[in-house]
């Protein structure tokens, strides 16, 4: 990271799929000249900007890193957002005919009044 030319070894930018906290402070200092942002689509950290070249980097090296990160980001898949967990908990009830909010917010490792609140963020109802 320093060779990259990143002083604090910190992240280049910090994404939050949520809002920011009514009680959102500065970041610590690692975290100072990253950029942060909230309400993305998903939460992610970039460490090094690609497009930058490290001064100090073998040319070879640096092409097998970038072939590996080429074939690492095919290979990803994002991950499932609250909604998608959501209908597959649900579906999974329905299923199991166990259908009760108590136990699809079990499932989903929430309170029953935390999963009202999230389904209300989403514009429905338990109902």
């Amino acid at each position: 990271m320093r060779a990259a030319g990143t002083a604090s070894g910190g992240p280049v930018r910090v994404a939050f799929a949520h809002p920011a906290p009514w009680h959102h402070r500065p970041p610590g200092r690692r975290l100072r000249r990253a950029g942060i942002v909230f309400d993305q689509p998903t939460n992610s950290i970039v460490l090094l900007d690609a497009a930058r070249e490290i001064p100090s980097a073998e040319p070879e090296f640096a092409r097998i890193m970038r072939r590996y990160v080429e074939m690492g980001l095919a290979a990803a898949r994002p991950a499932p957002g609250w909604r998608d967990t959501f209908r597959t908990v649900l579906a999974e009830a329905l299923a199991d005919d166990l259908l009760s909010l108590e136990r699809v917010a079990c499932r989903l490792a929430v309170s029953p009044r935390t999963l009202r609140r999230r389904l209300s963020d989403q514009g429905t109802t338990w109902r």
